[in-house]
């Protein structure tokens, strides 16, 4: 019997998805702090944009990662402490 992935709402694809989106997150972020860091040094000049509104995007996009890599951390199967050799701290 055959199933159809897109109906099934394959888990992996969607955590494919999520990767790729942290992955252009991060880019983003990378890119807004390295023209903060021109602006703030007299290298670049700002153009229709305010240095504020340049670190507030930034704090936005570090919010979305910090979002998106908790929800990815939670969609990792749980590991058995006892198959790993680890103790549990409390019974």
């Amino acid at each position: 019997m055959a199933y159809n992935l897109r109906s099934l709402g394959s888990p992996d694809r969607s955590i494919s998805r999520q990767h790729e989106r942290l992955a252009r997150l991060q880019q983003q972020y990378e890119s807004v702090d390295k023209r903060i860091f021109r602006v703030e040094n007299g290298i670049e000049p700002l153009e229709n944009l305010s240095l504020t509104a340049l670190k507030m995007h930034r704090s936005g996009l570090r919010e979305d990662i910090l979002r998106l890599r908790d929800r990815l951390q939670g969609m990792r199967p749980a590991v058995n402490p006892a198959s790993t050799g680890m103790m549990r701290a409390f019974p």
